[in-house]
């Protein structure tokens, strides 16, 4: 269940720039001098450019991440565990023969045995967290995805791990290149995640 793991070098970085996470939200204008924007000081990971910003912010967003983000508590169901994956279950039902066929509807799951993902930020060089543990539950465990988005990223890393256990002709005449693809799609999903941390989504 682990076929196509792991990031290789494709970056998961949005923006080199720091932003206030309040107004991105709201899609507002960013401030001008990002030098007087002020990091949040438990987790270190979102920065604001007033207190109004950082209050607003909490009370819609952060709260619900702050802890999981600053690695006081684990999030339930946030890190893959195969025993209690429904992608997982359903190909260990299927067997390794029968997921091998091309006629066989069955995706599995393209997580690694212990996946644990990260939310990946800027290196900003002033101490701010430049990963930090998923602060919410991984749709792979519990077949609900915070947004329609998220869900079609994760149905495309399943289709191309089908494709590399089946052999495909699409993945097999430069599986590098195919290999490259599914590492680029998990480096979107990585953006989406990067995104709800400061965004409600929606």
């Amino acid at each position: 269940m682990n076929e196509c793991e792991g990031p290789g070098k494709v970056s998961y970085v949005v923006s080199s720039d720091k932003f206030c996470a309040n107004c991105m939200n709201y899609e507002w204008q960013q401030p001008a001098d990002k030098n007087n924007l002020t990091r949040c000081t438990k987790c270190k990971c979102l920065y604001y450019c007033s207190k109004e910003c950082q209050v607003e912010h909490w009370v819609k967003v952060h709260k619900q991440h702050c802890k999981y983000l600053a690695e006081l508590k684990v999030m339930a169901q946030s890190r893959h565990d195969p025993l209690s994956c429904p992608g997982c279950k359903e190909e260990a039902e299927v067997g390794p023969v029968e997921m091998a066929k091309q006629d066989n509807p069955t995706l599995g799951c393209p997580l690694a045995t212990n996946y644990a993902p990260l939310v990946f930020l800027p290196d900003y060089g002033d101490g701010n967290k430049t990963s930090a543990p998923l602060p919410f539950k991984l749709g792979e465990m519990t077949r609900q995805f915070l947004t329609k988005a998220e869900h079609t990223v994760s149905l495309m890393m399943r289709i191309l791990y089908k494709m590399k256990m089946t052999k495909h002709a699409a993945w097999t005449i430069k599986p590098e290149a195919s290999l490259y693809i599914y590492r680029m799609v998990n480096a979107f999903r990585n953006t989406i995640w990067t995104v709800y941390i400061s965004a409600n989504p929606g």
